[in-house]
């Protein structure tokens, strides 16, 4: 937990974070587009993300004064609103996995690997901005945990009626990858900006993006 240990004011870690989300929001899109109607699909379930999670987000303002009243942090709604989008990321590469075992188990030995790999810089990305919202270490690491689980919940439906799956699987991930860019863009960048500058908050998102990319690009080879 670099922002248990180091001390990294809360803009760095919803910066690094906020990048990191940024890459595998490409990555899903990517995997949706691999035909015509697979990306077209994908652009529909984004414009419903978007849509939902705007919603949401608007809904979630209005209980600031709720949270505040029954917890010492009147931010946890925010970090418990990163960790549901996050959780619905993790539903459609669950779906993924399955659908990928379902088709063409060769596929879906290797896409297990890389979707295993790259919790990594995703599990980082919830456990950092937990510990930013004034969660513990252990607390962090638990969130970022038990965010990954729809992974194996999801993969077992999706590998039982995989024919069934795989037809709505470009807008799930579509739709995961617009949340995720929504939130990035609407709140993570924000909150960056007033605590490190813009240009400082703009380079870190980029370099958070271009790791994650690069992450992605060489265990996916």
């Amino acid at each position: 937990m670099p922002g248990h240990w180091f001390s990294l004011p809360h803009g760095w870690c919803e910066a690094v974070a906020g990048g990191i989300m940024l890459g595998a929001a490409f990555g899903l899109f990517a995997e949706a587009g691999e035909n015509k109607l697979g990306t077209f699909l994908a652009l529909i379930g984004a414009g419903i993300g978007v849509a939902s999670i705007a919603l949401i987000s608007k809904w979630l303002s209005k209980q600031e004064e709720f949270v505040a009243e029954y917890t010492s942090n009147p931010t946890a709604h925010k970090a418990l609103f990163f960790f549901a989008i996050m959780a619905v990321h993790t539903f459609a590469e669950g779906v993924g996995v399955g659908v990928s075992f379902g088709s063409r188990p060769e596929k879906g030995e290797s896409m297990a690997v890389a979707i295993g790999v790259h919790n990594i810089p995703e599990g980082l990305a919830v456990a950092s901005v937990a510990v930013s919202h004034g969660q513990s270490v252990l607390t962090a690491m638990a969130v970022a945990t038990a965010a990954a689980f729809p992974q194996a919940i999801m993969a077992v439906p999706a590998y039982l009626f995989v024919d069934f799956f795989s037809q709505i699987l470009p807008i799930g991930l579509g739709f995961a990858a617009g949340a995720m860019m929504w939130l990035v863009l609407s709140e993570m960048v924000t909150e960056a900006s007033e605590s490190l500058g813009k240009k400082t908050a703009a380079t870190t998102v980029l370099l958070g993006f271009l790791a994650m990319t690069t992450f992605e690009a060489i265990f996916s080879s």
